[in-house]
């Protein structure tokens, strides 16, 4: 099953940056949605520094954050909630069968 196979390369949580308010968020992995900090950023990239850093300290990877991110959006049984479908800076990476049908 995708969900357990995926929840061995997924922490516990993670940071990410809620685009709209610019407000650091904690994600969990498994629940859906995310929980505020109270933590705002400026602007995007101010923001998207201090996820990062946040992170980083945490041992979180871009490809795991992007994943959890996804995760907590879409469900958890999709293959974007998998860090492995993401390359090491957190961008989603092409399948072969997608590539083939182009």
């Amino acid at each position: 099953m995708l969900v357990t196979a995926a929840r061995r390369y997924l922490p516990r949580g993670c940071y990410s940056l809620l685009r709209s308010t610019k407000e650091i968020v904690i994600i969990k992995r498994g629940e859906s949605g995310y929980y505020q900090t109270g933590i705002h950023a400026k602007n995007k990239a101010e923001g998207m520094k201090i996820v990062d850093e946040y992170n980083q300290k945490l041992g979180v990877s871009k490809a795991q954050a992007a994943a959890m991110e996804a995760g907590s959006m879409f469900g958890w049984n999709i293959p974007a909630a998998d860090p492995r479908s993401y390359d090491q800076d957190g961008k989603l990476l092409r399948s072969e069968r997608n590539e083939h049908e182009r």
